[in-house]
């Protein structure tokens, strides 16, 4: 007759068993894939694999360091590996050609340039200071945030830690930028290092500016601000379909405050 004892040894055994057995499946689908089965997947595809503990770390440093990322790139892709719930992961990607790749980093670089230009603040000669905030409040930051969002597709999803949600249509990533254009003034923002990976481009980047006004709850505190951060920009045919941004978002409350 079997003691109780025995049947609890044995259920134990059992779950170590099958956990062991897990485990080495997991292993092994990650060690039958060849690198280029990997570098076939896309960035946000990878960084969930590695939430998911189905890619090592060591191999996933390997396809980035590989892509093209830099180490700074990668550690922040790392740590949001770490700290952030799974995304909804983006449609499995189309073939791209390397003059495509050339033509979605022109359009990064671009992009860029329009972002930064939103928050400079500049009037007409003659313009009286009332006038000026008028202008600087409403027609100017209107055909600057429209030369940004005509880069947008209509369904575009824009991934962002400041947010608990993706903000999801052109509507709402519109307000999410003019949040920022009225409240961070003279931003700056220095792409450190940038690559292609399919239809996707990815930026590392510097962003730095005067906290001027209230953002998102966070009055205005007249002290400048920098964030380092990546973002992971996928087009389809010309236009923004998702941004995954990736950085320190404890800093930037700290910042805030």
């Amino acid at each position: 007759m079997e003691s109780a004892s025995d049947e609890t040894g044995r259920h134990t055994h059992g779950q170590i068993a099958h956990s062991a057995s897990h485990q080495w499946g997991r292993t092994q689908r990650w060690k039958v894939m060849t690198m280029d089965e990997m570098t076939d997947q896309l960035i946000e595809q990878l960084v969930h694999r590695v939430q998911r503990q189905d890619l090592p770390r060591s191999r996933f440093i390997a396809i980035l360091t590989g892509l093209g990322a830099s180490a700074t790139g990668v550690a922040t892709l790392l740590s949001s590996a770490d700290t952030a719930t799974a995304a909804m992961l983006p449609p499995r990607r189309q073939p791209v050609s390397q003059p495509a790749q050339d033509h979605n980093k022109n359009l990064h670089a671009a992009h860029v340039r329009r972002q930064a230009h939103a928050t400079q603040q500049t009037a007409a000669a003659g313009t009286s200071p009332a006038a000026q905030a008028t202008e600087t409040m409403s027609a100017s930051h209107a055909r600057k945030l429209q030369a940004i969002m005509d880069d947008y597709a209509d369904n575009a999803v824009v991934e962002d830690p400041f947010f608990v949600a993706p903000i999801v249509g052109k509507e709402a990533i519109a307000q999410r930028k003019l949040a920022e254009m009225a409240s961070i003034r003279d931003a700056t923002i220095e792409v450190a290092h940038r690559f292609a990976h399919h239809n996707q481009v990815v930026a590392e980047w510097i962003m730095r500016g005067t906290h001027q006004d209230n953002f998102l709850g966070y009055p205005g505190t007249g002290r400048p601000i920098e964030v380092r951060g990546l973002t992971v920009v996928t087009r389809e045919e010309g236009k923004i379909t998702r941004e995954s941004l990736h950085y320190d978002v404890a800093d930037v409350h700290r910042q805030l405050s």
